[in-house]
């Protein structure tokens, strides 16, 4: 089956249109990846640490610039946990990390005072 040509965008906003547009066309403009290229992609990922080493090698990373910390028990009400999730959502990053973040923005406020 011959496949159709994608067209040529102005920008992402069209591109981003013109797939909204076809949700289901996708065979249409993409044929399936051969046997050697599932290959080459397979022998790549073989190479890359699984995402556990990955993760771990991150965090042994980023120890070497971040204090130490300790976990904790922390009572909240539940309205500000709702609030703190919420607005960490939005940012893209976890509320506990928010949290931290306040926390340690706080401090340093009142140690400059």
């Amino acid at each position: 089956m011959t496949r159709k040509r994608l067209p040529k965008f102005a920008n992402e906003a069209a591109e981003r249109a013109f797939y909204d547009a076809h949700p289901d066309d996708f065979e249409d403009y993409f044929e399936e990846p051969s046997s050697a290229d599932r290959a080459r992609v397979a022998a790549i990922m073989a190479k890359l640490p699984s995402k556990a080493e990955g993760l771990r090698q991150a965090d042994a990373a980023m120890a070497k610039y971040l204090p130490p910390s300790q976990p904790i028990k922390l009572r909240i009400p539940t309205a500000d946990l709702a609030l703190a999730r919420e607005l960490a959502a939005r940012k893209g990053i976890g509320y506990q990390t928010l949290l931290k973040m306040f926390i340690h923005e706080a401090l340093q406020r009142e140690v400059g005072s």
